[in-house]
Parts: C-alpha cells; sequence; structure tokens
C-alpha cells in the first residue's frame, strides 16, 4: 500500500489527468483566438479593399463626366442638356463591386453609382460668365450581411470641370 502511495505522489515527470486538461483547455482558447483575429482580419481586409474599388469608380465617373462637361456643354444652360444636368439620383447606374465566387452570381456585392445636379457656378467678377461646374458622384452599397439602411456604405466624390468654351 505504501508503495502505490509513494507512486501516485513521486516527482518522476509524469503528466496526470488535470495537468492534461488544463493544456488542452490552453490550446483550444488560443486556436479559437486566432481563428477569429484571422476572421476578423479577413472581413476588415475585404471591406477595405471594397471601399478602394469604390473610389476608383467613383473617381472614374467623375473623370469621365469631365470630360462630358469639357467636351459637350455649352456655356449656358441649353434646354437639350437639362436632362443630364439634372442628374441621375432616381436611376442610378448599377456596377459590381465585389465578384466574391465566380460560379455563383447570387453573393456579388453591387454598389448604385449616381451623380447629382450638376451645378454651374459664375465668376465672382461677371455673374453670367459661367465659371465651371461642380460634379458630386455618389457610389453607396451594402456590406456582406448587413442589408439595412444603417450599415448603408456611401461615398461622395466631388470634382469640377470648366467647359470647353471657356
Amino acid at each position: 500500500m505504501n508503495t502505490s502511495k509513494k507512486r501516485w505522489c513521486a516527482e518522476d515527470g509524469s503528466l496526470d489527468m488535470i495537468q492534461l486538461v488544463i493544456g488542452s483547455l490552453i490550446v483550444a482558447i488560443a486556436a479559437v483566438g486566432a481563428y477569429q483575429s484571422l476572421y476578423f482580419g479577413t472581413t476588415q481586409l475585404d471591406s477595405q479593399m471594397r471601399y478602394r474599388k469604390a473610389i476608383s469608380i467613383a473617381r472614374a465617373y467623375a473623370e469621365y463626366w469631365q470630360g462630358r462637361v469639357h467636351i459637350d456643354f455649352p456655356e449656358s444652360t441649353d434646354p437639350r442638356y437639362l436632362s443630364v444636368i439634372s442628374g441621375n439620383l432616381t436611376n442610378p447606374v448599377r456596377v459590381r463591386l465585389d465578384e466574391r465566387d465566380p460560379a455563383v452570381q447570387d453573393d456579388d456585392i453591387w454598389a448604385d453609382l449616381s451623380y447629382r445636379r450638376l451645378k454651374p457656378y459664375a465668376r465672382s467678377n461677371n455673374q453670367n460668365e459661367l465659371a465651371y461646374w461642380q460634379i458630386n458622384v455618389i457610389i453607396e452599397w451594402w456590406e456582406p450581411g448587413a442589408q439595412t439602411e444603417n450599415n448603408k456604405r456611401e461615398i461622395e466624390f466631388v470634382a469640377a470641370m470648366a467647359p470647353a468654351a471657356l
């Protein structure tokens, strides 16, 4: 009896059940923490990539309208251009912001691209002479899993362009 008691209390480097459970618990907690941080990091990276792509799309659309203003628009507000000048907030252009899985089209992230009414600005010394047009481009999208109005992402890109007549 005395020998078995000595064997249980011996300090010969063996593992007992409590040490095994505590070690497994520590490894499990570390694995869950690593997985959560990896998941959070990848979702933030995806969100930032979509944000940067949205800025790029908005900038390209603003440059398109700068070209249209510079080439097409007359110096005064011609009635032929009123539909173009009034903007397309009610009927935005739909662009694909992120293609998530190429095999499935239901999971793609789409953005609404629009522009506000083009505002003409006159020169400070002569109110009848047009100085430039202000162009406000807006791109709106929802992140995956956040389809409420509060979680809508929006970027407004402001640019200006003088007509070619100047």
